[in-house]
């Protein structure tokens, strides 16, 4: 049998910083991935920030007084390209090109783009049908890339008159897309975001809107004397009740801390003594000759340290994770 004479730990003691990117989709448009599927650190002053194109504030569109075939819209922010900007409301969006040429229906995106450029995209003419596929005749167009869709004008008339309260739709995720929905959870360990429900598909080549982020990754280096790491690990109970005629039970789960060892030089300026209180990355390998397989986990960093006078300087060091250390096999 194996000991772990060869092993050793590796803690995150730096971060390698990455410039705001592009993230890749899944085919659903639910999960988007950093290339190479990093770990993120949540190391302090290390923080993840994702970037989802889209409307982020004001933008409503309303019908421009007394006047035919018009619409006015509220200064508005939003995020496009990974950064932010903003558009003040001046000129009315005159739609009555697009009014003339309505046979049947023709349903209008009113669109913005990362300049700020306010744009009038026109569905093609048929009978009204506003949750059809985009680009087919009666459903809304499909949206430029690089651009977001603030709200919709659906038309049944060629006749010139004032647009209606009626003819405009700005619902949240049919007819605006807004940088704070769908909402999204952040994986470290896999280096991906995860929205609650798909983003849509509404961009030419049948493609969701961007998703873009800033992010950290661990800078590893190795333990001096470490020794008895135990991961973070689940353990499960049970607890049980007497009632008439049998005994009923429930089982439950529960993440216990990971720990491990390290003799220390002097106790103040070893590495995890000047990491304490930190929420880093850890990496055990069973044998450093094999780094193929190895333990990961995140958790915070916690330090309990020893000075006895006839013995080595100690610590005893836990790891409070958020979830159950993972291994990593090649």
């Amino acid at each position: 049998m194996a000991t772990a004479e060869n092993a050793k730990v590796n803690i995150e003691a730096g971060q390698n910083p990455i410039a705001i990117n592009s993230l890749t989709p899944d085919g659903a448009f639910t999960v988007f991935t950093a290339s190479g599927s990093p770990q993120f650190s949540a190391a302090d002053g290390a923080e993840t920030v994702v970037v989802v194109d889209g409307l982020t504030t004001g933008g409503v569109i309303t019908p421009t007084p007394a006047t035919n075939d018009s619409v006015d819209f509220s200064d508005l922010t939003y995020s496009l390209a990974g950064a932010s900007g903003v558009a003040l409301a001046g000129a009315a969006i005159d739609l009555a090109t697009e009014r003339a040429a309505v046979t049947t229906a023709l349903i209008l995106s009113i669109t913005i783009d990362s300049g700020g450029a306010i744009d009038v995209l026109s569905g093609i003419d048929g009978a009204l049908n506003p949750t059809g596929a985009r680009g087919t005749a009666g459903a809304p167009p499909l949206i430029l890339v690089g651009s977001i869709e603030i709200g919709q004008v659906h038309l049944t008339d060629s006749t010139a008159a004032e647009i209606l309260d009626t003819e405009i739709f700005q619902v949240t995720g049919l007819h605006v897309e807004r940088s704070t929905f769908p909402v999204f959870t952040i994986s470290n360990r896999d280096g991906n975001v995860t929205f609650i429900t798909g983003l849509q598909p509404i961009h030419t080549g049948v493609v969701a809107r961007d998703v873009q982020a800033s992010y950290f990754t661990p800078i590893y280096a190795e333990v001096s004397d470490a020794s008895d790491f135990v991961p973070p690990e689940n353990s499960d109970s049970s607890t049980s009740t007497q009632v008439y005629g049998r005994t009923v039970s429930a089982t439950s789960s529960t993440l216990n801390q990971g720990t491990f060892s390290a003799l220390l030089v002097d106790g103040i300026t070893d590495l995890v003594i000047q990491q304490k209180g930190q929420n880093l990355w850890f990496q055990f390998f069973p044998n450093r000759f094999a780094t193929t397989n190895s333990i990961l986990t995140q958790g915070k960093l916690g330090v309990t340290r020893s000075f006895p006078a006839d013995d080595l300087i100690s610590a005893a060091c836990t790891i409070t994770a958020a979830e159950e250390a993972e291994e990593v096999t090649a």
